[in-house]
């Protein structure tokens, strides 16, 4: 991610970035580098100090990216597009089972060369299509618990 995101400032590309996220060891040296490089692009480091901080830096976001190699769900990404994020994500784990087949080639990559391709395109048009929005909600709590609760009940008389 952060290779890419220097290419794309070496490019002269105008963007801003937040890097958020809880660490849960010590402050990797790459992250520390980020900062100095990326420098006044850096508009959040590091973990949102609360629930409401997190929704703002959300709501206030254009662009999710994601170049996870580990993922079972994908939460906060789901999060991201609900707050009207574009999503840039590899074409793996669970994200192609997140993103509707339509919207594929603007919001999945494969290989670095296809990061760098979405992500240009993405910052000259960082508009999300409403329907990405629209089709993560499927995953309300408040659809989903009734599932849940008559799973658990059909569980518990078995």
């Amino acid at each position: 991610m952060l290779r890419a995101l220097y290419a794309l400032a070496d490019e002269g590309l105008d963007f801003r970035i937040a890097l958020a996220g809880e660490n849960f060891r010590m402050q990797p040296a790459e992250f520390e580098a980020a900062r100095a490089r990326l420098g006044d692009r850096l508009v959040h480091f590091g973990y949102a100090a609360s629930e409401a901080d997190y929704a703002r830096l959300l709501w206030d976001t254009d662009i999710v990216l994601s170049t996870a190699i580990h993922e079972f769900f994908g939460v906060s990404i789901v999060e991201a597009i609900y707050c009207g994020c574009l999503p840039i994500l590899p074409c793996r784990l669970s994200y192609p089972e997140l993103i509707p087949a339509e919207r594929y080639d603007r919001c999945l990559y494969d290989d670095f060369d296809g990061l760098l391709a979405r992500l240009r395109a993405a910052i000259a048009d960082p508009a999300a299509p409403s329907a990405l929005r629209a089709s993560m909600a499927r995953f309300d709590w408040k659809k989903l618990a009734a599932v849940y609760d008559a799973f658990m009940t059909e569980a518990g008389n078995g």
